[in-house]
């Protein structure tokens, strides 16, 4: 498994942020093209949300070695973002997909946890768990 940084990875084409003009607008996303992808302040600060909790998810799955999972998890908490209100949020969000993880678990005994499709800087090493 290699490093957690989402802030690297290209942006979608198609982003969820932004679906209510392509899906008005499909000719849109082509113009938008032209334009510098600059993230706000706050999509910077979403984007080290999300990796807070994969790092937290991996931790419970124990999918990352601990060393490695302890060094991008010290490097977390160096960032302007990182504050208590980020452990408490990101916190809740773990808990509701454990409790999801653990209920599918307890109805299936060998559930197959799928993680989103690989980005194209994956296309060296899936991300989907060996028994998919």
């Amino acid at each position: 498994m290699s490093e957690i940084q989402h802030s690297t990875r290209s942006h979608a084409r198609l982003n969820a942020s932004s679906s209510h003009r392509w899906m008005m607008c499909p000719p849109s996303v082509k113009l938008s093209e032209q334009f510098a992808d600059k993230p706000s302040p706050y999509a910077e600060e979403g984007t080290f949300l999300h990796e807070l909790c994969e790092l937290k998810l991996h931790r419970y799955l124990g999918d990352i070695a601990p060393e490695a999972l302890e060094a991008q998890y010290a490097a977390h908490r160096d960032s302007d973002f990182y504050s208590d209100e980020a452990e408490s949020v990101t916190d809740e969000y773990v808990s509701f997909c454990v409790e999801t993880i653990e209920a599918v678990r307890a109805s299936c005994p060998d559930p197959c946890l799928l993680y989103t499709s690989p980005s194209p800087r994956d296309r060296q090493k899936s991300r989907m768990p060996s028994s998919a």
